[in-house]
């Protein structure tokens, strides 16, 4: 587990340094809603309606700093 930590953290760090902060932030918060659609499809875990408003919850979020300068 610290590999992966200090890969994830190193990684992170690199695609600030290409991508900018903003951008990064923007497709970091965006890691929940793939873990639940591969939960989802692969694993066949229960989708409850809980995810399912987090997950419009984080997309609309998206978008909202999307549309803000």
């Amino acid at each position: 587990s610290i590999i992966l930590t200090l890969g994830g953290a190193s990684l992170y760090q690199k695609s600030i340094s290409l991508i900018g902060a903003k951008n990064t932030s923007m497709l970091s918060t965006l890691e929940p809603i793939v873990s639940i659609i591969l939960g989802y499809f692969i694993l066949r875990e229960q989708l409850g309606f809980n995810q399912i408003i987090a997950v419009l919850c984080i997309v609309v979020a998206n978008f909202l700093l999307i549309k803000s300068n």
